[in-house]
């Protein structure tokens, strides 16, 4: 095999790598009810609350995908080590977010479909590069593991593909599971921001400018009351 027995020692020659962030396996988990902070109207939080977060889901959830270049590294025939560096391109990216309270309980949701490119290289210090690229399909949703289809078009002969595969998926739910921390607090920002609103100044009803009454009579007429016509004759 061609990548075996490598000098991987580095070379002082070698260029600095471009600085990217490494990839840590994030397992992605349903979100449990949390303790509830709805609006002033909402008793005791106790009534159906939504809050739709739509564009900024979508919108944040773009920007984590394509906010870094992601490395990842693993062993390979017996110690040899590999680096998997790479960045992810949006395709399609739609779906929904939101927040609602009920009963006192906070929950998130989100549905996502998502279509990804990636294009990156594998390095095995300073002796052998290799070319990777290929396609992620997702469907991300509340309460259910993600169904993630990922296809190595380029570096599928590599004899650790399937290893680099994975280590695509693990990027994947690492950023997934930032989007939801960040759905979290979005939601609770949100919330506070509504707190902190001055309330609107009302009156009550017997604060409110009482109207005069004109009496009338069952004739349909003004009736003077007082004066000159105590019968509460019709006037003209």
């Amino acid at each position: 095999d061609k990548w075996k027995d490598l000098d991987v020692s580095d070379s002082d020659e070698e260029q600095q790598p471009k600085k990217a962030k490494e990839v840590k396996p994030v397992p992605v988990k349903a979100e449990s009810p949390k303790d509830a902070v709805g609006s002033a109207w909402n008793s005791s939080n106790y009534h159906w609350e939504e809050q739709k977060l739509d564009e900024w889901g979508r919108t944040r959830f773009r920007e984590l995908i394509t906010a870094d270049v992601l490395r990842s590294e693993f062993s390979w025939n017996e110690g040899l080590r590999l680096d998997v560096d790479f960045t992810f391109g949006v395709s399609s990216l739609d779906g929904e977010a939101w927040t609602h309270i009920r009963k006192g309980k906070s929950v998130l949701g989100y549905n996502f479909e998502v279509q990804l490119t990636f294009v990156g290289k594998v390095t095995a210090g300073s002796s052998r590069e290799e070319e990777i690229s290929g396609v992620l399909t997702a469907d991300v949703m509340v309460d259910n593991r993600p169904d993630v289809d990922i296809e190595l078009k380029v570096g599928n002969h590599l004899p650790f593909a399937k290893i680099i595969v994975s280590k695509v998926s693990e990027a994947f739910n690492a950023i997934l599971a930032q989007f939801v921390s960040d759905l979290d607090e979005k939601a609770r920002n949100q919330q506070k921001k509504v707190e902190t609103q001055s309330p609107i100044d009302t009156k009550t009803v017997e604060d409110a400018p009482k109207a005069t009454v004109i009496p009338k009579s069952h004739f349909g007429g003004r009736v003077q009351v007082g004066g000159h016509n105590p019968e509460g004759l019709r006037l003209a």
